[in-house]
């Protein structure tokens, strides 16, 4: 049976659909009047599909649910009331209660919110004052709104998910932290940890600091049971080492991953810092490595790579694993309603090779690079190229019977071979070699380990080695695919595109495959004692590579997958455009110069011909232009034009008050600079005698005409002209001939 009070949900339209019912409008209306007065609705601003009471539905806010994660409380959970439970429940009916009848705020949500927009907004401190006491004067009701900035943060910080800020070494050499909290120099190199300061009552600056973002409350906050089975061999090998905890599905494996970038930049001064992540592997795959569970830990601050002293940043990180591996934290789970000791482990790291070397104390240069085969290389120095090669060197990994091993001509010339490939440690191995070598959190280390370079690359004992369970793992360190893939595609494709200065297909690689290799179409031969690199069958036509180009142009890809790779980056000569240039169109126009050029005066023929024919160019000046020729005709521009237009314009008759044009009127400096070559729209210019004894001749110029004859001419010289008044106005004149 219908409700009286709901027929008008069926009374929509009237007859034909030609409208909405007036009862249709208002029921509508009043119903969304009523679900606004719904606390899911004031704490997310979201309707749900039912209606229960506000008091039942209080923890469903995301405020509500933020609180929980930072002091993890959970629904059922029995224990007294400390002073984490006190606080917990003070946050939750702050966060619970809305600032006024009908309100979609809290004042906690207030106070994330204006956090919030400070840090996407890089608002100042007293800026934030400034808008927080506005917001409190149009406050109409006295509504209980934070007082300013600093109350606003305190209010936040009560939640417990705040960094550490752990003051270092200038150097990295150490952390003043645990034992070392108190000094004021480094124990090391004695450098001071404060600033010096004029005032004595300020709070001290420290020289360097890094901030610290705590692991174990992240790995506490995902709800339910973590469970995600893995064929890894290494994986494998762990649990049967430690049974104990991988009978807990519950404990959590870890990856950690480091790598530097330029925060910057890249025309500022040379920064990079290192942050450091590390994600949780018990999910399923589809989450594991997404942006939720990427947790980051720390940020070693620059200027410079850290290098081996990445480990003195390293130390809080490592001291939360051990904890996590000897001791545990207590936390709960949801889909038991028990708490119960989370355990944790580091089972390995992935990062690209330089980062590599700096993780596990085996140093990525020189011959031993190569942290597999080590001491057995059999890498060598190209006696051309000045590189080392680790070339031929992966035939004795194939299997014995395999064709390349006894191929004479393909790999080194006239050599098979037949060697065994290099025996792999185990991880007992490695740690008996490591066992006695130095750590940079304990000492200074100054000079090289013996035999560095020789008989091994060891340059430290890795922090990692702290973990009592780091010289078990299998598989310690990974090299991530991203950059090997990227790296190798980059060679590749230079080399068969030949983009010059990138392919590795140069004169020096020629000489040295002569001297390896047995591919005599290759060398390099030698005509009118002029040397001669014959095209290689790899290499593409010219008609390949726009073919390729204009494929790769034309490439359809999913958004946010690859850059716009159609952008015409040949037209980008590089120049900056002068934020300060007038709004005229021709000095607005893309180029670079070199880096050194010359100077000279103008004669004043010069100066007259140059001033006139930037005028003739100039847009702006086109309608005196066109009424000069209706009065003086054709044959008067080159004489009168650029005297007769400087007259009109500073005539106060003529009311033309425009700076620019005014300033254009007197024409360029007499002082020019003098260049011998212009790069513009992705060409380059030579002079004439600039080209002199050069293989390529750039000093050819074309200019179409409005006729039928078009312009040929040769560059003789390219001048760059400025103008007087503010702001500056440059521009480049070609002289041809």
């Amino acid at each position: 049976m219908e409700l009286a009070h709901r027929r008008w949900m069926c009374n929509r339209t009237y007859p034909n659909r030609s409208g909405l019912r007036e009862e249709f409008i208002e029921g509508v209306a009043e119903f969304m009047a009523k679900t606004k007065t719904l606390h899911e609705f004031l704490s997310e601003g979201v309707i749900s599909e039912g209606s229960p009471s506000a008091e039942n539905n209080a923890e469903n806010s995301r405020f509500s649910e933020m609180v929980r994660d930072a002091f993890v409380m959970h629904p059922g959970a029995q224990s007294e009331p400390n002073d984490d439970a006190r606080r917990f429940y003070e946050q939750l009916e702050e966060a619970s209660r809305p600032l006024y009848k009908g309100s979609m705020h809290s004042k906690l949500s207030v106070a994330v919110r204006l956090l919030s927009i400070k840090s996407d907004s890089s608002i100042s401190q007293a800026g934030m004052d400034s808008i927080i006491s506005l917001m409190n004067e149009l406050n109409p009701n006295k509504i209980d709104l934070p007082k300013d900035f600093y109350t606003t943060k305190k209010l936040v910080s009560k939640l417990g998910l705040s960094s550490e800020r752990i003051d270092c070494c200038e150097k990295g050499c150490m952390l003043f932290y645990k034992d070392d909290a108190a000094l004021e120099n480094c124990k090391f190199c004695n450098q001071p940890r404060y600033k010096k300061a004029i005032n004595s009552k300020k709070k001290k600056v420290p020289v360097k600091a890094m901030h610290y973002l705590p692991l174990i409350p992240r790995l506490k906050r995902p709800p339910g049971i973590l469970c995600h089975p893995s064929d890894g061999e290494a994986w494998k090998h762990f649990d049967r080492l430690f049974p104990n905890s991988a009978s807990e599905p519950r404990n959590i494996r870890l990856g950690l991953c480091a790598d530097g970038f330029t925060p910057f930049s890249v025309s500022a001064t040379p920064y990079s810092c290192w942050p450091m992540f590390v994600t949780p592997y018990n999910l399923p795959p589809e989450l594991c490595m997404t942006s939720p569970y990427l947790f980051l830990t720390c940020i070693v601050p620059g200027p410079r790579n850290p290098k081996s002293l990445i480990d003195v940043y390293m130390q809080p990180l490592i001291d939360e694993l051990k904890l996590l591996w000897h001791e545990g934290v207590e936390t709960y789970d949801i889909s038991t309603k028990q708490n119960f000791r989370l355990h944790a482990a580091l089972i390995w790291t992935i990062n690209d090779f330089p980062a590599y070397g700096m993780l596990s104390g085996w140093s990525i240069a020189g011959k031993l690079a190569c942290p597999t085969c080590m001491e057995e290389t059999k890498a060598f120095t190209l006696k051309h190229g000045g590189k080392n090669t680790w070339f031929d060197c992966h035939r004795r990994f194939l299997p014995m019977d395999h064709q390349f091993r006894r191929n004479t001509s393909a790999s080194m010339k006239n050599q098979t071979d037949f060697e065994e490939p290099p025996s792999p440690l185990s991880p007992e191995e490695i740690w008996n070699r490591v066992r006695f070598l130095p750590k940079v959190t304990e000492s200074l280390m100054s000079n090289k380990i013996p035999g560095y370079g020789v008989t091994h690359n060891w340059t430290k004992q890795s922090i990692f080695w702290e973990l009592s369970y780091w010289r078990h793992n299998l598989l310690r360190h990974n090299l991530d695919v991203m950059h090997i893939e990227k790296n190798f595609f980059d060679n590749l494709f230079n080399t068969i595109m030949d983009v010059n200065n990138k392919t590795k297909d140069n004169l020096k690689a020629r000489m040295d495959l002569k001297e390896y290799c047995r591919r005599s179409e290759l060398y390099l031969t030698y005509l009118n004692n002029k040397i001669q690199k014959p095209k290689a069958s790899y290499t593409f036509t010219l008609d390949e590579r726009r073919e390729i180009c204009d494929w790769v142009k034309n490439l359809r890809m999913p958004d946010g997958y690859a850059s716009n790779l159609s952008r015409p980056n040949r037209h980008d000569d590089g120049g900056v455009s002068d934020p300060l240039a007038p709004p005229f169109s021709i000095f607005n126009q893309p180029g670079r110069g070199p880096k050194t050029s010359k100077t000279r005066n103008l004669t004043e023929m010069e100066k007259k011909s140059a001033t006139t024919h930037v005028l003739l160019n100039c847009p702006e000046a086109q309608p005196y232009y066109n009424y000069f020729i209706g009065v003086n005709g054709h044959d008067a521009i080159y004489p009168r034009f650029s005297e007769w237009f400087r007259e009109f314009v500073h005539n106060p008759v003529n009311g033309i008050n425009d700076p620019f044009l005014r300033d254009i009127t007197w024409g360029p400096d007499h002082k020019v600079k003098i260049m011998s070559k212009y790069f513009v729209n992705g060409y380059k210019f030579h002079t004439k005698e600039w080209s002199k004894n050069k293989k390529t001749n750039n000093s050819g110029v074309w200019v179409k005409s409005d006729g039928d004859v078009d312009y040929y001419g040769v560059l003789q010289e390219i001048l760059e002209l400025e103008y007087f008044g503010w702001p500056r106005k440059k521009l480049v004149l070609f002289r041809c001939k």
